[in-house]
Formats: C-alpha cells, sequence, structure tokens
C-alpha cells in the first residue's frame, strides 16, 4: 500500500495509534484496503456511469478533491480513509 501526499497539509494521527493517519489530498493509489462498508458506499456513487480515474474517484469520496466540479458529481462524500504514517521525504 501506499500513495503520494500532495501540499504541505498536516495529517492529524487517529486517536491511540502513532502510525495511522486521516489521509489529505494524495496521489499514486497503490492498493486500498477496503471494509465493506467501505466498498458499498464506493459502489453505490456508480463511478463506473460517470468514468473517473480511481485516484480521483477515492479522494472525492472522502472529500479531499480540490476540484468542486467534479466534487459535486457526486453528493455523499462520506468514505473514511486512513493510511499509516511514513517518512515521505525521498
Amino acid at each position: 500500500m501506499g500513495r503520494k501526499k500532495l501540499g504541505n497539509q498536516s495529517e492529524a494521527f487517529i486517536p491511540g495509534s502513532k502510525l495511522l493517519t486521516n489521509v489529505t489530498y494524495s496521489h499514486w493509489a497503490l492498493a486500498y484496503a477496503l471494509s465493506l462498508r467501505g466498498a458499498q458506499k464506493l459502489l453505490k456513487a456508480e463511478p463506473l456511469a460517470k468514468m473517473i480515474p480511481v485516484d480521483e474517484y477515492i479522494r472525492i469520496m472522502y472529500d479531499q478533491h480540490p476540484n468542486q466540479v467534479w466534487t459535486q458529481a457526486f453528493s455523499e462524500r462520506n468514505v473514511k480513509v486512513r493510511t499509516k504514517a511514513v517518512n515521505e521525504s525521498l
């Protein structure tokens, strides 16, 4: 699993964790682990009917996409995303 965090936004740790953070805007969706509930939320929005790249779609669905025109195409943007904090310097 991995991603590229964009911008200088800080990401708060999940309460009780020193490794998991709430995700801000990022790219390069390398892999995702989805709960059944999360997968159902993603499918409910019918992404295939709107043909959008998965990297963009996932960010829209957890309401962290900068393009408001695209986000307005999906009314329920309530997917919760967590990630493991890693050293992101190259």
